[in-house]
């Protein structure tokens, strides 16, 4: 029986070192190219997601600028960056003084509003352009429109124009949202 053995011993073939080298080798490569799938794939999806997510506060932020703007009554400051209007709110027939402006945050803007004395609150972050507001006193729409407007004007604005670009990156890149849109003033046309 240990003759037997002996020689289903000695004529068993195991794996060479090469061999055993070749197939880690094999092994290491499938992991890689699974890996690089992997990452290629969290990249996308996380460009999708900024991108989508750019887009939805860009048009909720519109949104609510126009809505408010459509009632906007008595301007008082009429800038690229800020404006301060009075408007109803609430639909309670009173006018609250709405303020909405452009502050800097490391390298991109937040846009906050603000209702009378209430705290300002962010509507939106990562705005990546400063140049938020164009005004325009004629309804046929110049090119350019007027970036800031002096007291003497403000009765005579007719047309506000938005023009609203977000990047979840903080700067300007090939994900940027921009959004434009043109608010005409319900109570001067």
């Amino acid at each position: 029986m240990k003759s037997q053995l002996d020689k289903k011993v000695k004529g068993a073939e195991g794996f060479t070192l090469i061999e055993l080298l070749i197939v880690m080798v094999l092994i290491i490569v499938v992991v890689s190219m699974i890996s690089a799938t992997f990452i290629i794939s969290t990249n996308t999806s996380r460009d999708v997601i900024e991108i989508t997510t750019s887009g939805i506060d860009s048009r909720v932020t519109m949104y609510r600028i126009s809505k408010d703007l459509r009632e906007a009554v008595n301007l008082t400051k009429a800038e690229n960056d800020e404006i301060i209007f009075q408007s109803d709110v609430d639909s309670d027939g009173d006018y609250e003084i709405l303020n909405y402006y452009l502050a800097d945050a490391d390298g991109h803007y937040n846009l906050y509003r603000k209702v009378d004395n209430e705290s300002a609150k962010i509507v939106a972050d990562n705005i990546v352009k400063n140049n938020l507001f164009a005004y325009y006193t004629d309804i046929d729409i110049p090119e350019g429109g007027m970036d800031t407007v002096d007291e003497t004007e403000l009765a005579s604005i007719k047309i506000i124009e938005i023009k609203l670009s977000i990047d979840q990156g903080g700067t300007e890149s090939e994900r940027t949202m921009e959004l434009k849109t043109s608010i005409a003033l319900r109570n001067k046309i």
